[in-house]
């Protein structure tokens, strides 16, 4: 196997499921609360969220990369490196509703993912030979769009579901 091949794949998976991680579980939380779910749901559903994302992160990293057949490119290191990246992303949004209360809890939330989104891009950057401000940038933005998307999708959801009664 070779170490480059293998490496290049590691950041590769660990910063899509790091970012996938906090963006999915950031966009759920407001979404959840966009919807009206009680604090204690979100948690209980973000945590599974963590645990469903990360097991689909890694093991579909590693089919794709089984899939790809490059013997050179240790699969089950890459798949291993998803499942903890996206775990620890995941984690970020959850966190703040443990420790603080509600509103703080979103705020507090809010900084801690756009600053850790916006260092992985500007990470990315020193990979990519990118502008360290347009890498970090262009993730932020992502996560802001999906934040905002989720949000305002979801706060349909129970005058939707009103009408199924």
């Amino acid at each position: 196997m070779t170490r480059t091949s293998t490496d290049k794949n590691v950041l590769r998976a660990s910063v899509l499921a790091f970012n996938d991680g906090i963006c999915t579980n950031f966009s759920f939380v407001l979404g959840a609360l966009g919807a009206g779910m009680a604090v204690r749901i979100i948690l209980i559903t973000g945590i599974v969220n963590i645990l469903s994302g990360a097991f689909s992160m890694s093991l579909n990293e590693w089919n794709s990369l089984m899939a790809m057949g490059d013997r050179r490119i240790d699969a089950v290191k890459v798949g291993l490196y998803s499942l903890f990246s996206f775990a620890i992303g995941a984690m970020l949004p959850i966190a703040p509703l443990l420790i603080f209360p509600l509103n703080d809890a979103v705020f507090n939330g809010a900084m801690v993912c756009g600053c850790a989104v916006l260092l992985v891009g500007t990470f990315t950057s020193h990979t990519t030979k990118a502008e360290m401000l347009h890498c970090g940038l262009r993730s932020l933005g992502v996560g802001i769009a999906m934040a905002i998307l989720t949000y305002a999708c979801a706060t349909a959801i129970p005058m939707l579901l009103s009408f199924i009664n």
